[in-house]
């Protein structure tokens, strides 16, 4: 009997132990799969955010103002607590909780939910429809209450979708102080009230160039005027000052405040009035925008990029003209003229001076010239009138620099400099309108003569060429005479001469880079230290005469040439030889 009562309990627990280990390893409670998503809020309802018009969003905390937004045809507009241009963004941000998920709906409303005085209600009207939601009190596991009005579930979703609407107008108002679109641009002012100045930039269509039409006709800076309009656009209000002031155009921005409009090639204007000096701080000044009717601080940026005066926009370059095709110059100033032309070869393009005679010119030095009459600029631009020409001296000029940049071209681009006065000088481009003062040191490389612009390196010596070289000091002459390969002194003795001095008076005169060039002096300057004639196979005779004593050096001139030259001392030493340095040293017989 104990046997068998055995066997039965010891089955009865097998039985057991098996639907245990079933129950543990096979059977699962059915449970709804965690893995599929939840439909976000927007997509229980039928709400997308492209349908929607209107938002309204309130708030139980008094401290926060009720929002009101509406999509118009240019974009999003805050309508209360003011109004305004929205952020697209901004929008977005403030109705993402319809792309939040739910986490689950959770059967009929319970008053502890906290529909009856809602932390926040969003409205929203969408396709005709109109649909409000309530957010709660907060739940456990950070979940939220939420629930749409007219429905009679209760929905729990992420408590961090609540942040998602607690928005600020600011937060959501566009910061741009001005909008539109560059290419739209048709015209731009800029002015002064203060003052009673303005100038007006305007073109034809959006590739047209910029042209100052106001307060003269003139060529513009395409550069500044493209600037100016960034900055419009780039500009942004750190602060709203105020909205909706009924009379923007008096609003108190200071004495010193400047206008800018733009006008739109499709109709239309932007406006917007600028306080010069600051208001704010880190120096932020005030903007009264005439479109929003609305004021704010902004970064003092926008004045650094706004024109200060009507020469900030327009062209400064003073000469038109094609450097790089410019092949002859002439100047003139007092008594002097002289002329330069630029030769081509196939070794190179050099100038020379042809007036008032020919000699090669300092090539790089005449390019640098023309560079800064090229990037002249004007300090200020005064219209060509009596009253300007006279006082500036412009009804005859202290210097005139013809240009001619184009072969064949008779028309010349002349500039004529008058009076200076301040640092500056005053600039009249042939005939125009207008007269421009420019920084004094443009003309001082053009009054130097002809002379001054010479090529500083004397003319070069075939050396194999030369049959005989004379010194002469005074009365003492020194000779030396070539002879195959050899130099012998030929006067006042006749001896074997040291080579390598005597070529070293050729080396050292073929291609001596003088300090500059001069006219030579008309009066008498005295007897020279030393004159070196070379004798040329053919027998022409080119003579180099020295005088020393200069202050700023050693004269020299060659016979025939109009302009001395200055060397210094120690080049003079190179050629200074006597009967003494010229002979051969005997070698001491041992």
């Amino acid at each position: 009997m104990n046997t068998r009562r055995t066997l039965r309990l010891l089955v009865l627990l097998a039985v057991a132990f098996g639907a245990l280990l079933v129950a543990v390893f096979v059977w699962r409670p059915e449970a709804p799969d965690s893995d599929e998503p939840q439909p976000t809020l927007g997509e229980e309802y039928g709400i997308a955010f492209d349908d929607i018009t209107k938002a309204v969003v309130e708030y139980a905390d008094p401290t926060m103002p009720d929002i009101t937004i509406v999509r118009e045809s240019g974009g999003w507009r805050l309508a209360a607590p003011v109004d305004a241009p929205a952020l697209e963004s901004g929008a977005q941000d403030l109705l993402r909780v319809l792309d939040r998920n739910i986490r689950e709906r959770i059967g009929p409303t319970r008053e502890e939910y906290g529909f009856g005085a809602p932390t926040v209600s969003l409205t929203v009207e969408y396709a005709g429809q109109t649909k409000r939601f309530l957010f709660g009190n907060k739940g456990v596991s950070y979940s939220l209450y939420a629930k749409e009005e007219q429905d009679d579930e209760a929905l729990l979703m992420q408590a961090w979708v609540l942040d998602e609407v607690m928005r600020t107008p600011a937060e959501l108002r566009d910061r741009s102080v001005m909008s539109f679109r560059k290419r739209d641009v048709r015209a731009v002012s800029v002015g002064w009230g203060d003052r009673g100045e303005e100038i007006v930039a305007t073109r034809e269509d959006a590739v047209a160039p910029w042209r100052i039409s106001s307060p003269a006709d003139a060529t513009a800076d395409q550069d500044a005027i493209g600037l100016t309009l960034d900055a419009l656009l780039e500009t942004k209000a750190a602060v709203f000052v105020a909205d909706s002031e009924a009379d923007i155009l008096g609003y108190d921005l200071g004495p010193a405040v400047t206008d800018v409009r733009v006008g739109l090639i499709e109709g239309g204007d932007r406006a917007i009035r600028v306080s010069r000096e600051p208001n704010g701080p880190d120096g932020r000044i005030r903007v009264a925008s005439i479109d929003a009717s609305s004021v704010y601080e902004v970064s003092p940026d926008l004045l650094s990029a706004l024109p200060s005066r009507a020469l900030d926009w327009r062209n400064r370059r003073i000469a038109d003209f094609q450097r790089s095709e410019t092949h002859r110059v002439e100047v003139a100033y007092g008594d002097t003229r002289y002329a330069l032309e630029k030769r081509s070869t196939l070794a190179e393009a050099a100038w020379h001076i042809v007036e008032p005679r020919d000699a090669r010119a300092d090539s790089s030095r005449i390019d640098e010239l023309l560079f800064e009459l090229d990037a002249l600029e004007a300090e200020e631009i005064l219209p060509a009138t009596d009253a300007a020409l006279g006082p500036y001296a412009l009804t005859d000029p202290r210097l005139t620099v013809a240009l001619y940049d184009s072969p064949g071209r008779a028309q010349a681009t002349i500039l004529s400099f008058g009076a200076r006065a301040g640092g500056t000088t005053a600039v009249r481009v042939n005939e125009s309108a207008s007269v421009a003062l420019v920084k004094d040191a443009a003309a001082a490389g053009w009054l130097v003569g002809a002379a001054g612009l010479r090529d500083r390196v004397l003319p070069a010596i075939d050396s194999i060429d030369v049959r005989r070289i004379e010194l002469l000091r005074g009365r003492d002459l020194v000779a030396f005479t070539r002879q195959g390969v050899v130099w012998r002194i030929s006067d006042p003795v006749v001896e074997q001469a040291d080579n390598a001095v005597v070529d070293g008076i050729l080396l050292a005169l073929n291609g001596m880079t003088v300090g500059k060039f001069a006219p030579a002096a008309s009066g008498d300057r005295g007897a020279p230290a030393l004159g070196i004639t070379l004798v040329r196979k053919n027998l022409e005779r080119a003579t180099y005469t020295f005088w020393t004593g200069g202050a700023d050096g050693v004269r020299g001139q060659i016979d025939g040439d109009a302009d001395a030259f200055v060397i210094t001392p120690v080049q003079f030493a190179e050629v200074d030889r006597t009967l003494e340095d010229a002979r051969v040293i005997p070698r001491p017989e041992r």
